[in-house]
């Protein structure tokens, strides 16, 4: 009896998150086939350009050691902001300039349940798009002859690296899908706080420096032989800890994220 009172306990949460897992598959498919990812495509892969020329120039052991980290810095500072702001704002915003959103509203769905859909197949995407590119970046330096670390710790390091990058997406995506949700022109919105507020905040000296995303993932950062002055600077006097700045960004991501969700649920879409 109660073997079969939890098969279909396990059928209805299936039927329950069916069109949700839909939802999901039908985002990722036109997230990944669309127009932007040929330009997502092009900044993920410029890091590699750049470790390419890298190998043909001349450098020191050092700097091949140093390589890598120094290059999370660019994935950090522009290119997940770059993914994040192209398809963070896109998660509702293109509903409605395809005027397709209220499609979404035609079937009994809850409205946080589609966001939120949305939004996972979005860190999935972007994640596979930028991954790669720093797994390969890492490949093309870790056989630089200079090399002094091994394959499998650079791997490993790379992997790091990852990790801190697709944390990034995450609260970047947030606050960006936010920004979808809320107003006309997302990205205009977007760049403003992702190259203004949040790159100006690194230099201003002071706490102002804790309203901002990128001092969270500077904190969690994995320094590994870079010099601790410019770090040091951007993070200010008293730097927090590594499971703070963790928790700060997840603190960030949910706070967004509810944002996004409560504005979605209340704001009605009139298509022409």
């Amino acid at each position: 009896m109660m073997q079969t009172q939890k098969y279909h306990d396990t059928l209805s949460l299936i039927h329950c998150w069916q069109p949700y897992y839909a939802l999901f598959k039908l985002m990722l498919r036109r997230m990944l086939w669309s127009r932007r990812t040929i330009l997502a495509l092009l900044i993920s892969m410029g890091p590699v350009g750049i470790s390419i020329v890298f190998r043909f120039v001349s450098h020191s052991p050092r700097d091949t050691s140093q390589f890598i980290p120094m290059l999370t810095l660019i994935y950090m500072m522009l290119v997940i902001v770059l993914i994040a702001l192209f398809y963070g704002t896109a998660i509702i915003a293109d509903e409605v300039d395809g005027r397709t959103v209220t499609y979404l509203f035609m079937r009994p769905l809850r409205k946080a349940r589609i966001l939120l859909s949305k939004f996972l197949a979005y860190w999935v995407g972007s994640i596979a798009l930028v991954a790669p590119s720093h797994l390969i970046s890492t490949l093309i330096i870790s056989t630089d002859p200079k090399m002094r670390e091994s394959l499998l710790f650079q791997i490993g390091l790379s992997c790091k690296y990852i990790g801190v990058i697709s944390l990034g997406l995450l609260v970047y995506g947030a606050i960006f899908s936010t920004f979808g949700v809320r107003f006309k022109h997302p990205v205009l919105w977007g760049s403003i706080v992702a190259f203004g507020w949040e790159k100006i905040l690194l230099v201003v000296p002071g706490n102002i420096k804790k309203f901002s995303a990128v001092h969270y993932l500077l904190s969690i950062y994995p320094r590994y032989k870079l010099p601790a002055h410019p770090i040091k600077e951007m993070l200010g006097e008293y730097p927090p800890e590594p499971w703070l700045g963790f928790v700060m960004l997840v603190v960030i991501t949910v706070l967004f994220l509810y944002l996004s969700i409560w504005m979605f649920q209340r704001r009605e879409y009139h298509i022409d």
